[in-house]
Formats: structure tokens, sequence, C-alpha cells
């Protein structure tokens, strides 16, 4: 059985060392083994799809949404890093910044409805 961090942290085991002799003498050890994590689980965010509407000429630095996702994984493997996907064109690039940290996106320069009603 493989052993997974996010079921179960640590195991305990009594170890027992019986000697020869009449009677026979037994030790015992406790020993403890910490699972350590691995990056076996994906990060998930807290809905499939965000959807907002957003008034045209809204000003640079208005919040647009507050992404949310969560890892099961510790420490380094668990933290989570924002970004656009490669396939976003630079023009949403151009529009919206996304904080890395907290998953903030932010008008970052004017949106023209005339321009385009919708970005993906």
């Amino acid at each position: 059985k493989s052993l997974d961090r996010e079921q179960q942290a640590s195991h305990r085991y009594v170890l027992t060392a019986v000697d020869g002799g009449q009677p026979p003498r037994t030790g015992t050890a406790l020993l403890v083994v910490k699972v350590l994590d691995s990056n076996d689980n994906v990060p998930v965010f807290d809905q499939p799809v965000y959807s907002v509407s957003l008034q045209e000429n809204t000003p640079a630095g208005t919040l647009v949404i507050q992404l949310n996702a969560t890892d099961l994984d510790e420490g380094q493997n668990g933290e989570i890093v924002y970004s656009f996907s490669n396939h976003i064109s630079s023009r949403v690039k151009d529009l919206f910044a996304i904080d890395a940290r907290t998953g903030r996106i932010e008008v970052r320069s004017e949106v023209d409805f005339e321009e385009s009603s919708l970005y993906q």
C-alpha cells in the first residue's frame, strides 16, 4: 500500500526486540514515520467558470474579480500562483492585471465596449 500524506501524515509503530534468554526479555521502542509531501494534487478553483459584467470606462485599478484556488499539498507544493494562460490574447493582458499571489484581477486600462463586448 502506498503512503498518502493527505490521508495520513504520520504512522506510529511499536517495535519489539526479544532476546534468547530464559526467561526471554523484551524491549520496546516507538517508531514514528512522518510522510513527506509530494506534489500529487492539482490546484482546484472554487468555481469551474468565472463570469463578471464590467461597466465600460471602468477606472484602472478597479477589482474585476477575486479568484480562489486551493491545493491539498503542503508547503511549497501547495502554494498557488495565479496567472493568465499562454492562450490569452495580448489585448486581454493589456486590459487586465492578475496578482500572482492573491488571484485578484483588476482593470489595467480603459475597457471600450465598442472595441469588444466580451473578453475570455
